[in-house]
C-alpha cells in the first residue's frame, strides 16, 4: 500500500510480444504471429479472461503485423512494404478491416491516448496524430518520442514526455497539442523510469531510480509541488528499465508491470 510502500504481487500473463497496458479500460494486450489478445486486469485471474482478435494475414493483409494499438472500439495495426509503412484499423465488433493511412517507412510505436486519438512516433522524432480521417504531424526531439516515454492527458490536449532513463538531468515536459509549445514540469538529477497522467489531468505520477530504490512521486502541474508517495526496493519490481505503470479510472490504485523475463508480472499499489 501507499503508506508502507509495499507492492502486492499479481498474476503472470502468457509470453507474448508488444505488450500494452491501458488504464482507461484496465486491460493488458499482447500479440503473437496471428492474433492480438486482450486481458481484463480487473478480473481475479486476468490470464483466464483473454479475448482474441486476428492480425496480419488473418485479416487479409499480405504483410506481417509489426505492432498494434487498441483504442476505443478499434485495433490499429502497423505493417510495411519496401517503401512505405501502413496503418490499418480492425473494428472489434464487426471485424471490418481497412487502410487508415500510409506513412514514411520507419519503425513506429504507439502512444496511449483518449478514444479516437491515435498517435505514432517514429525514429526520426516525428509524431503523427490520427483523429478520425485527419492526420496531423508534430515534430519533437528524436530522443523524446522514440527512446523516452510519452502519454496524452485525459482530454488529448497535452502530451507528457519523459527523457530516456540514461539522459540526465531528467525532464518531465508537457507539449501543447495545438501550438506545439513546451513547458518543463520538472527537472531532476535522478533517472525518471516512467510517468503517467492522473485521470484528473492536474497531476502526473512518476517513478525515479534513487540508489537501490524505486521512488514513486506525484507532481501537481498547477503549482509544481512534488510529493513522495512510496519507496520500493528495486528487487521488488525486477528491472527498472522494463517497468510500465497505469492508474485505474478513479486514480485510486497504481498498477506496475514488470516486463523482465518472458512473461510480465503485475503489482498493485493503493494510493
Amino acid at each position: 500500500d501507499g503508506a508502507s510502500g509495499r507492492l502486492s504481487q499479481g498474476v503472470k500473463l502468457p509470453a507474448l510480444k508488444n505488450w500494452q497496458y491501458l488504464g482507461s479500460t484496465q486491460s493488458a494486450w499482447g500479440m503473437d504471429k496471428t492474433k492480438i489478445i486482450e486481458f481484463d486486469l480487473s478480473k481475479t485471474d486476468p490470464a483466464k479472461s483473454e479475448k482474441k482478435f486476428p492480425a496480419g494475414s488473418q485479416v487479409g493483409q499480405d504483410k506481417p503485423a509489426e505492432n498494434f494499438y487498441s483504442n476505443g472500439g478499434k485495433i490499429y495495426i502497423v505493417s510495411s512494404d519496401a517503401k512505405r509503412t501502413f496503418l490499418y484499423s480492425l473494428d472489434k465488433n464487426t471485424g471490418v478491416y481497412g487502410l487508415v493511412t500510409s506513412l514514411p517507412k520507419s519503425s513506429y510505436k504507439f502512444l496511449d491516448g483518449p478514444a479516437g486519438l491515435v498517435t505514432m512516433a517514429n525514429e526520426s522524432g516525428q509524431l503523427y496524430v490520427v483523429a478520425g480521417s485527419k492526420v496531423g504531424q508534430l515534430v519533437l526531439p528524436e530522443f523524446v518520442t522514440f527512446a523516452g516515454k510519452a502519454d496524452w492527458d485525459p482530454r488529448g490536449e497535452k502530451l507528457l514526455t519523459v527523457t530516456p532513463a540514461d539522459y540526465l538531468p531528467a525532464e518531465l515536459s508537457i507539449w501543447d497539442r495545438p501550438t506545439g509549445e513546451k513547458k518543463v514540469a520538472a527537472r531532476l538529477s535522478t533517472p525518471i523510469i516512467a510517468a503517467i497522467w492522473h485521470p484528473s489531468g492536474d497531476y502526473i505520477l512518476f517513478a525515479t531510480q534513487e540508489g537501490k530504490n524505486l521512488t514513486l512521486k506525484i507532481i501537481d502541474i498547477r503549482d509544481g509541488d512534488i510529493i513522495d508517495l512510496a519507496t520500493v526496493p528495486l528487487s521488488s519490481v525486477a528491472e527498472t528499465q522494463k517497468i510500465e505503470p497505469l492508474l485505474d479510472p478513479e486514480g485510486k490504485n497504481l498498477y506496475l508491470f514488470s516486463l523482465a523475463g518472458k512473461a510480465p508480472s503485475t503489482y498493485k499499489l493503493a494510493l
